[in-house]
């Protein structure tokens, strides 16, 4: 699974900003995706781990994401369910049909907003751009006996 990050990868931009739980799945799935992506250690520069993505609610990760996020184009979130799930369903406001009921392990919601001024956002202009998880590019082979 974790050699499927590199597709996820070509999908996105080098993040400005990284918000992360402190929970060592999140440490891991961090370091495999964006630790390759920078050849020193400026990505420590971009990344904050905090504790609210590991246990806070739906609205302490979009206030976090207020403060973090408003004037850069590119944030990244790595946290937990159910509340990750939750979240994205309410910031998500075009193409929520792309959104799946349970966000996976490593899967990844792209969402555009027309302004990047989160702090004074409702985020009811959000739209989905992709969603992207590992298992979608593993190919699957059959032997048959």
């Amino acid at each position: 699974m974790w050699n499927n990050f590199a597709r996820i990868k070509k999908k996105i931009n080098l993040p400005d900003k990284f918000l992360i739980s402190p929970a060592k799945r999140a440490q891991l799935t961090f370091e495999e995706i964006f630790f390759s992506w920078v050849q020193n250690n400026s990505i420590f520069k971009l990344t904050y781990n905090e504790e609210i993505p590991y246990g806070g609610s739906k609205f302490d990760i979009l206030n976090l994401i207020k403060q973090n996020f408003s004037g850069i184009q590119t944030g990244f979130v790595i946290g937990h369910n159910p509340v990750l799930s939750e979240l994205i369903n309410d910031i998500a406001f075009k193409n929520k049909k792309l959104l799946p009921s349970n966000l996976v392990t490593a899967g990844c919601i792209i969402f555009d907003y027309k302004s990047s001024d989160y702090v004074n956002s409702n985020f009811k202009d959000g739209v989905v751009k992709e969603y992207i998880f590992p298992r979608q590019f593993m190919w699957i082979d059959y032997v048959f006996l």
